[in-house]
């Protein structure tokens, strides 16, 4: 499972996830870290922020990962300014070997709106990646069911 997470939120997001489906599988969990991380201060007011996501720009990132043995993807992203977090943006163009492997996605927002997870299902679609799971989380609070809805579509 890789993700990025600058406030916590999708970081809290993707260890509920690795606990629930370690039953059924080895899940690793793989942070994307920039190789210049964003200021941590008034986040949503860094120009840095702001400019990376407005002119879709991609930051570098420390390394990406060898997906070729693993069975499944999960990728998971904050939402900036209604769209995936830059460093997201940037481990996904560098992916390899995701042809044909199922994929989950998931986003955390202050909003938890289903139409933010559109932009990372395009990506991983044109990856050649099967998305059997989309879903848009408000800040870290996922729920039992949904969890279990993740389970499911791993397993068909």
């Amino acid at each position: 499972m890789a993700y990025y997470s600058k406030t916590g939120n999708t970081e809290k997001i993707a260890k509920k996830i690795q606990k629930v489906l370690e039953p059924i599988g080895k899940v690793e969990l793989f942070k994307i870290e920039m190789a210049n991380e964003y200021s941590s201060r008034l986040l949503h007011l860094n120009p840095r922020i702001t400019f990376d996501c407005l002119f879709r720009r991609k930051p570098e990132i420390k390394a990406t990962k060898n997906l070729e043995k693993y069975d499944a993807l999960i990728i998971g992203s904050p939402i900036w300014y209604f769209t995936i977090a830059p460093p997201v943006n940037t481990f996904i163009d560098k992916l390899e070997k995701a042809k044909g492997k199922k994929a989950v996605i998931f986003v955390s927002s202050g909003m938890g709106r289903e139409k933010f997870t559109k932009s990372l299902q395009e990506k991983l679609l044109s990856k050649g990646a099967k998305i059997v799971k989309s879903i848009s989380i408000k800040l870290d609070r996922i729920d039992q069911g949904t969890l279990q809805e993740i389970c499911d579509a791993l397993k068909s």
